[in-house]
Order: C-alpha cells, then structure tokens, then sequence
C-alpha cells in the first residue's frame, strides 16, 4: 500500500483532555479500541515520548518494533499513518536502541579475542624476519629487515636473495601484516566512537575493515616462510615438481614474481600461524546481527514502512467505512453528474477535436482520481468543491462543442435523408444525382470521423443542401399513374385480400391481379350501360335494324371490350409497379391517416434500433399517433405478451390500417417503403446506420 498517499495525520483517538499540551497516557492507550485493537495488545505496548516540528507524540513499542504512532498535541488525538513522517518521529529512538543492541563493546571483545590466538606466532615472525625492529624489505633496500637477523640472511642467500623464496615470502607477509593490523586497529578505534549521529557511516566502515581481518587473516599463511598445512596430501607435493627448474624453485600464489602453489617452496622459516578461526565466525555473525537492525536511514525506512502498514490494519478499515459512505453521499448529490459527463464528453471527442475541452475532461478525471485514490487522506469538503468546479466548466464547454455538433450532424442527416427521398419517390435519375450522393457520403464519412472546425462543416453542409433540393425537386413529376392506380385500388385490394388466404405475402404477390379488378369492374359496368341504352333504343324502335346499325353497335362494344382490356392491363402495369415500392409521400399519407402506428423489430435488439424506435415512439406521439411495439424473432411477432405468427401480425396491421415500421440488423444498409395492401416503412443496416434513425427524419 502506498503510505504516500495518506496526509500527514488522521483521525485516531477518542477524546483528548482538556489541558493544552498534556496529554493522558491512559487516553493515548484507550483510544485504540475505537480501531478494534485488543486489551492483550495493547498492554503489550510501551510508549516512548517524542517531539517532531514542535507536536509532542508517543510511539508505542512491542519490544523495538513500533505498533502506533500517535499525535498527542493535536485535539482529537492521531495516528499517524504516513511512514516519511514515522520515519522522522522514531528515528531517534530507534537508532540508540539499536546501538545498544548492537553492544559494541563486547563485538570488540571477541575480535581482540581473535587477534591473540596468533599474537605468539605473528610476533615471533616479525623478529625473525626483522620486521618487529621498524626495518622493511623491498628489492630495491636488498631486504633490510631480514639483514638484520643473521639466520635470515643466510635463508635471504641461500634462496636467490630479495626475489627469492624468502625474500618475496616477507614481503608479502610486510604487507599483509601491515592491511590486517591498519584494519585490526580501525575495527577497536571504530567500535569506541559509534553514536546515533554517525552509527550508519562507522557501521559500514567497520564492515570494510573487517572485510579485510577476515579475508587477509585466513589467507596469510599461504606463504613459503611459513610451514606448508598439515592437511596438504602427498600428490600435492608430487606435483610440485612440475614448477622446479634447475636448482631454483620457482612459484606463485600468494608471490607474485614465481610461480606454482606457496607450499612448492614452503620453508618453514616462521612457524605456522595459529588463529583461532571459530572466534574469527562468532564475529561475523555478531556483525551480520548488528547490520540486520535498523542503523541506516533506508533500514528505519523499512521500519517505518512497516508501521504504517501495521497501523494501516487497524486504522484502514475504521476510515474506509467512514470515507466511503461520505463518498457516495457526494457522489449521488455534488458529483452526481460525473460519469455520465466525463462519458458523454469522452465520446464527443471521438468526433470532434477541441483543445480545451480534452484538457478540461483530463482535469476533471485527475481530480476524481485524486479524490478516490487518496480517499483516505484528502479533505473531501475541498477535493469534491475542487471536482464539482472543473466538472462545471467541463459541462459549460460540452454544451456548446455539442449544440454544435448535433447541428452538423442534424444537416448531414436531413441532407441523406433528402437523398434517400429522393430515391424512394423515383427520382434517382434527377440530375447530378449520383455525383451528389457520393459526395454526400464523404461528408457523413467526415461527420462521423474527428472534425477540427464544426462550423465550417455545417455552413459547407447547409450550401450542399440547396444543392440536393434544386437537383430533385424541379423534376418531381405533377401527376403519377402509378400513384393515381395505388389511390384508385387500395381500396378494393384492402377489401379481397384477407379473402385470398392466411399468408400475408401471398397476399402480397396477388396485389397486381387484384387491382385490375377495379378496371374489369368498371368496363363492365360500362359495357351494361350501353348495352342497356341499346336495349331501351330497341324497345322503343327507335333504333332501325339493319345490317349496317347491327355491325356498327357490335363494333362499339368491342371497341369497348378492347378497352377494357387495354384498361385491365394497365391497371396491372401500374398496380405492379405501385406494389413493388412507394414513395415516401404514400408512407407519410398512410400515417397521416392512422391513428395508430406499429414499430416492429426484427431479430434480436440492438441498443442502436432500441434507442431509434423509442425516440420515433415520442416523436409519433406528438403527432398524436398511438405507438403499439412489437418483435419478431424466428418468424413469431410478440407484441403487448401476446404471441402469434410474423405473417398474421403483418396481415393484422395490413387489414387494419396501420403503418408499420420495421427494422432489421444487417450488414446492408438499406430503406424501403411499402403501401398497397398495408403500409411498411422496411430499415435494415448495421448499428452505425440505425443510430443515424432515418425513420424520424422521412416521417413527418
């Protein structure tokens, strides 16, 4: 957990009395049990005083281990809860209790220990090589010390004098002799003078030096004036004889101008040195204790890290619980608005750029985060007044980026829309009308991308509007067949259809040979009229028989029959074109006249047809329209918890005059209107295409 994130202090405790600057060390103790902290632990605790920044605390210990941290100048009394702060109250205390653990004095008991169990050995070696007298031996001084002894100036001689066996012998035991005791004395002054102030730079150099007692300790014998180990084995020996050339041995280990192991040319000038090395690992780990407590700032760090977490048990789940209902009271009053505004804004930027709407949405979700990732330890008063603010001016900016964008978006629809009339009432081959469909869709391409200057699209999309209107409207024929025939057979296909059969399609297909009924009807009706008027001139003799009055009245009535023929055939021509599509005019007619209107869909819901067939229910009832809604999934309608067939639903709409619009998810886009037996308004498309809701821009 990041105790960063926590203030400085928090509340912790229950009263603190009245006197200004004491405090009550029983309060200090009791004031834990309003953070479930149990009587076993708490009398397990020792309080230590301390002062930071001019606050007076106590800090209560299990052992050298601190539980609490407690403000006991503030009113009520706090924990505290951010490890900097811990850190910086416990340090003292923490640091000279370590010390005393650490107990230097008897680290350096042990050590002195060490150095006597070879002072016999090492002494006697010093005056055997002349060492002890201050005297040194380098090649370039001819081994001087060793001058001094005559028994080692003969073994000087007798081994190839300075570069020799004994001369490189001493001086590498000089200056092994020399590090070892620099590091020995180092080590005791060092362990005398270690204080709270420095303890982490003399703990370290203590480490340094007894680096080197140990490594140059347990190595110092490895050197041809001492005797060879007890434990070096025969074939060890044996294989010195592969370094042996001529009558001078030659060899390197520890020497560094010979070469092969020390023990080749071990003459046992000095004795063996004798350390007693079980002292010298009693040490290491006295020393490996000491730096596993807490001496540097990094270790109290941990500790104090581990405080706050510690603390952080207790105190999180008292404060969450408090935070968190103070919480969500603000966020359904004050922030009520945020997530649906920082969603709607998000989503408006998508489509549109804007510089100081997308730095104000990032302010509004820093504040929010800083608000609930550091729940616990903002003032929620300030951060929430802080939030509500920036949310505020968010909003104000969204308002206005979006009337503007719903303007554009509003003109690229209407300006489709106008197109899609276009083709639905037969005018696809007005002029240009091709070219500016497709540079229609660049538009909706452009809309639907990210624009950098909604204005200028609308006024470029308001000019492109007058350009689609004068292209179609000027070629809008005065007077259709095609629509007088829909207008003259409705009427009589509304009557004979439901008499055809069950299937609404099958109904469907027979529109064509329904409609011409119309026309058979009235050619008979015609023909009996003047057939009628033949029979009464007959009857009256007013009409003088002959050959040519007979041929020419049979003439009449098969001119008659020809053209009611000729009639039927039309009707059909027409009654077939009428029933394979409509305009828009007839669909907007049909629901002129209904009072009720179907919103049918089809397959399962997407939340984009959802969202269009509930804004084209409101707009239908302000229109005054009653809006009766329905699915079909796998050829069955259910509409109001009632289920029948897909075909009889439609047919039931068709019989009684209401329109239907029905949508269907598809990968196709496409609009289609229907109005002869029933009227249908068909919308398939993908989600981008329902979400544009053309149904409520062509019903008006």
């Amino acid at each position: 957990m990041n105790n960063l994130r926590y203030a400085s202090l928090l509340i912790a405790s229950l009263v603190l009395i009245n006197c200004v600057g004491a405090y009550s060390i029983t309060q200090v103790y009791s004031s834990l049990s309003s953070y479930n902290v149990s009587t076993a632990l708490s009398s397990s605790l020792t309080a230590v005083n301390a002062t930071y920044l001019g606050s007076n605390y106590v800090t209560l210990y299990q052992g050298t281990t601190p539980f609490f941290v407690i403000n006991v100048s503030s009113s009520p009394y706090l924990i505290v809860l951010n490890a900097t702060q811990i850190y910086n109250i416990i340090r003292p205390h923490v640091l000279n209790a370590s010390i005393k653990l650490a107990n230097y004095p008897q680290l350096s008991s042990m050590l002195k220990r060490y150095q006597s169990s070879s002072s016999t050995s090492i002494s006697d070696c010093l005056v055997e090589t002349g060492l002890a007298s201050g005297a040194t031996c380098t090649a370039a001084n001819y081994c001087q010390s060793c001058g001094l002894n005559p028994d080692c100036s003969k073994a000087l001689y007798a081994t190839g004098g300075p570069t020799g066996t004994i001369g490189i012998g001493i001086m590498q035991f000089e200056s092994g002799y020399g590090i070892l005791n620099s590091s020995f004395n180092n080590f005791f002054a060092l362990s005398k003078i270690v204080n709270s102030s420095s303890i982490g730079k003399d703990q370290a150099l203590l480490n340094s030096s007894f680096a080197n007692i140990s490594s140059i300790s347990r190595s110092l014998y490895q050197n041809p004036i001492f005797p060879p180990l007890a434990n070096i084995t025969n074939s060890q020996f044996a294989a010195c004889s592969n370094y042996i050339k001529g009558s001078q041995p030659s060899f390197t280990s520890n020497v560094p101008s010979l070469s092969g192991p020390w023990y080749c040319n071990a003459v046992g000038f000095c004795q063996f040195v004798t350390y007693n090395y079980s002292l010298l690992n009693q040490v290491q780990v006295m020393l490996n204790n000491i730096n596993a407590l807490p001496i540097t700032n990094q270790q109290i760090m941990g500790v104090a890290a581990n405080t706050s977490v510690l603390e952080d048990t207790y105190v999180l789940p008292v404060l969450t619980k408090s935070k968190n209902s103070q919480f969500a009271t603000l966020m359904n009053t004050t922030l009520a608005q945020y997530r649906p505004s920082v969603n709607k804004t998000a989503m408006l930027l998508t489509h549109l750029s804007n510089a100081t709407l997308s730095s104000q949405l990032l302010g509004v979700q820093g504040a929010y985060a800083n608000l609930t990732q550091n729940l616990l330890s903002v003032n929620l008063t300030k951060a929430t007044a802080s939030l509500a603010l920036k949310l505020s001016a968010m909003q104000s900016t969204y308002s206005r980026l979006e009337a503007s964008y719903l303007n554009v978006t509003a003109l690229a629809s209407n300006n489709t829309a106008l197109l899609i009339m276009a083709q639905l009432d037969s005018k696809s081959q007005a002029p240009n009308i091709a070219s500016l469909a497709y540079s229609q869709l660049a538009y909706n391409i452009q809309v639907n991308g990210k624009l950098s200057n909604a204005t200028a699209v609308a006024a470029q999309l308001t000019a492109y509007s007058r350009q689609i209107k004068g292209a179609f409207y000027g070629s809008e024929p005065l007077f259709s067949l095609t629509e007088f025939t829909r207008a003259l057979d409705a009427p009589l296909v509304g009557v004979l259809a439901p008499l055809i059969g069950p299937s609404y399609q099958s109904a469907i297909a027979l529109v064509p040979f329904i409609a011409p009924l119309t026309s058979a009807l009235v050619g008979i009706v015609i023909l009996l009229l003047v057939y009628a008027y033949y029979a009464s001139l007959m009857g009256k003799h007013k009409l003088r028989i002959s050959p040519r009055s007979i041929s020419a009245w049979r003439k009449v009535f098969l001119i008659i029959a020809a053209l009611v023929i000729i009639g039927i055939a039309i009707n059909y021509a027409y009654a077939s074109a009428a029933n394979a599509s409509a305009p828009s005019g007839a669909f907007n007619s049909a629901i002129s006249s209904a009072s009720s209107v179907a919103i049918i869909i089809n397959g399962t819901q997407t939340p984009n047809e959802t969202s269009c067939a509930t804004a084209l229910s409101s707009q239908l009832g302000a229109m005054h329209k009653k809006v009766i809604r329905a699915t079909i999934s796998n050829s069955l309608c259910t509409v109001q918890n009632r289920t029948i067939s897909a075909g009889s639903c439609m047919s039931q709409y068709a019989q009684q005059g209401i329109p239907v619009v029905l949508m269907t998810s598809a990968s196709t886009s496409s609009i289609g209107i229907y109005s002869f037996y029933g009227s249908v308004m068909s919308v398939s498309g993908n989600d981008a295409f329902m979400a544009a809701c053309y149904p409520a821009i062509l019903i008006k």
